[in-house]
């Protein structure tokens, strides 16, 4: 075969810093061209809105989950295949964990809840995800099973830390949300089993997380902006952010106890 030579027009290495306007509606402009969950999720998963537009355009991506009720209820996605990993993925990095949440507790179509429930060709509900959301050809598929995502490394809050490869190097970030009481989770890594598991009980938040050997995470604590109660060795306190104190910890099992403050 031979070598094909291809030539960038001028400004092409400034594509990522110009995203397209259609992908950038302000909030209440449901209606223009481009509006949709997915192209503001897009937009913001891909990291082409600048900085300072980024909260606009995430305003409007919960504008339109909240607006779109096409059976009543609601909120519900609208994503499909291209479009609701990133919306998922926005919604959590954007710390709309709530949102994600209020989807779930939907049981109108098209919303989860709504697969579950008892028809007449599925008397106990559907026990697996469809392809589509009114329930049409396979009953068993992936494409709406992004939010299983989330369930990871939004609830239990376990994720590879940006800009890495092979869970080496970790970030254990847990959302409460809701009036959940609790979760846990693992993750089998390339090094061994991840685990976060955590409770909220009493105004406390506890946290207890197993690294495998080999490996390094940064612990996201909910504390209401004070420091944890640290239980286990090593754990290096790296200051506070937001809500949230950081601690640096290595391979083992560490405890820490935080403040449920008021969530959104």
């Amino acid at each position: 075969m031979g070598n094909v030579t291809h030539t960038a027009g001028p400004g092409a290495s400034d594509l990522g810093a110009r995203p397209h306007p259609q992908t950038r509606n302000p909030p209440g402009s449901r209606g223009g061209t481009g509006a949709t969950q997915a192209a503001q999720a897009l937009a913001l998963d891909e990291g082409l809105v600048p900085e300072g537009q980024r909260g606009r355009v995430l305003d409007a991506l919960v504008e339109l989950v909240h607006a779109h009720r096409p059976f009543g209820g609601g909120p519900h996605f609208s994503g499909g295949t291209i479009g609701l990993a990133p919306i998922v993925r926005a919604l959590h990095t954007g710390g709309r964990d709530d949102v994600l949440w209020d989807v779930l507790q939907e049981d109108t179509r098209p919303g989860y809840g709504y697969f579950m429930a008892p028809t007449t060709a599925n008397p106990h509900g559907l026990t697996t995800v469809p392809e589509q959301r009114d329930m049409g050809n396979s009953k068993d598929h992936m494409i709406l099973l992004q939010i299983e995502e989330w369930f990871h490394s939004g609830l239990v809050g376990i994720r590879q830390a940006p800009g890495k490869a092979g869970y080496r190097e970790l970030v254990i970030d847990p959302r409460p949300v809701g009036g959940l009481t609790r979760a846990e989770g693992s993750y089998h890594t390339p090094y061994g089993v991840v685990s976060a598991r955590w409770v909220r009980e009493k105004g406390r938040f506890r946290l207890d997380v197993g690294l495998p050997p080999n490996t390094t995470a940064q612990v996201r604590v909910p504390t209401a902006g004070r420091k944890a109660q640290v239980t286990g060795d090593g754990a290096v306190f790296q200051g506070i952010r937001g809500d949230r104190a950081t601690y640096g910890v290595a391979s083992g099992r560490h405890g820490f106890v935080g403040y449920d403050g008021e969530g959104r």
